[in-house]
């Protein structure tokens, strides 16, 4: 009966063993978003229906696929906007389109069956913009 303890015992140390060993072995690369080779902040995040992750930071945005980076400059979603506008936001409504606003009052949307922006220009007339929420048919903005 002795015996047969120092096997049960044995056998679970070699399984604990065994066990602990597997779950050290993960491999993760770090990949950090970069614009020109340069490390970019990133302030918020946002999935897309298609997966893609938008990380908005202070001169665009990036959307990542899970492969690659593309850039979308400030440029590009507010271009009826003069002097530089800060992404502040990004939320994704009802319908999956994503709505990114600046901290000067331009709102844009990326329209997510066609592929692309619709910049509605600065319609707050100097106010900032804290806050937007999509909840509905509505975009609540404060």
């Amino acid at each position: 009966m002795f015996r047969f303890k120092q096997y049960i015992l044995l056998a679970f140390i070699i399984w604990h063993s065994i066990c602990m060993q597997g779950q050290t072995h993960a491999n993760f690369k770090r990949i950090l978003p970069t614009n020109n080779d340069e490390n970019i902040s990133v302030s918020k995040t946002l999935q897309d229906e298609l997966g893609n992750i938008w990380m908005v930071y202070d001169n665009g945005a990036l959307i990542y696929d899970g492969y690659n980076y593309k850039l979308i400059s400030n440029k590009t979603l507010f271009p009826h906007s003069t002097g530089k506008q800060i992404i502040k936001d990004i939320v994704k409504d009802d319908n999956n389109d994503i709505w990114v606003t600046s901290s000067f009052g331009s709102i844009t949307r990326y329209h997510s069956k066609t592929g692309q922006f619709e910049d509605f220009g600065p319609i707050l007339n100097n106010e900032t913009v804290n806050a937007i929420n999509a909840k509905g048919k509505n975009l609540w903005i404060a």
